[in-house]
């Protein structure tokens, strides 16, 4: 639910900021609760998941890492399954596919393009904000900052197609825990194969 509350915030983010650089004598900054709320979620959810990934799983730093920018690539499609579910019944849930054939960069990139306009339309939106509307309260920066932060889980999601097109990638750059070997081993002793350990 809260993923769809942030992709509905955002829209109205980068409306508010639009109306702020065409008409900046009559619309002002937001006041600060507003930016708040959404940075408040947003650490509330980067904590939870350190702390789930590195009490519950066990996992280093670096695949706590890895594990909170996945999570937070997912950001946009929940929330927007989440809008359509509230206006639309009955629509099927899309099972992605797993161990699935590595798509070029290309289409790994096309995937995301709603995600890349978003980062994008939010990098820009901060820019002329801090540019070109007078920046004299804290309401203004932290506007500003809220708009930068906002970017953070469509960003993820560029990075997340950006790895997936490159299949050749190793896993080492995250490195091993005992609770992923168990799943592994427990997964190729099901086909017959055995763990690669170099």
């Amino acid at each position: 639910m809260a993923d769809g509350f942030n992709l509905a915030f955002n829209f109205t983010a980068l409306a508010w900021s639009l109306a702020m650089l065409w008409l900046p004598k009559k619309v002002d900054p937001p006041l600060m609760v507003f930016a708040a709320l959404p940075l408040t979620l947003f650490c509330f959810k980067i904590v939870k998941m350190i702390h789930l990934y590195t009490t519950r799983v066990g996992a280093n730093p670096r695949q706590t890492a890895a594990a909170a920018l996945a999570g937070l690539a997912l950001t946009h499609v929940i929330g927007l399954a989440v809008l359509a579910g509230l206006v639309r019944k009955g629509r099927a849930f899309f099972r992605t596919p797993k161990m699935a054939v590595a798509q070029p960069l290309s289409n790994a990139l096309a995937t995301v393009r709603e995600e890349g306009l978003f980062m994008l339309s939010l990098w820009l939106a901060a820019y002329a904000v801090a540019r070109y509307t007078p920046m004299n309260s804290p309401d203004a920066y932290l506007w500003e900052i809220m708009l930068l932060i906002q970017s953070v889980p469509y960003t993820a999601s560029v990075l997340m197609a950006v790895i997936s097109g490159f299949p050749k990638m190793s896993a080492r750059l995250v490195g091993r825990s005992a609770s992923m070997e168990e799943t592994v081993l427990g997964i190729l002793a099901k086909t017959g194969h055995a763990l690669d350990r170099r």
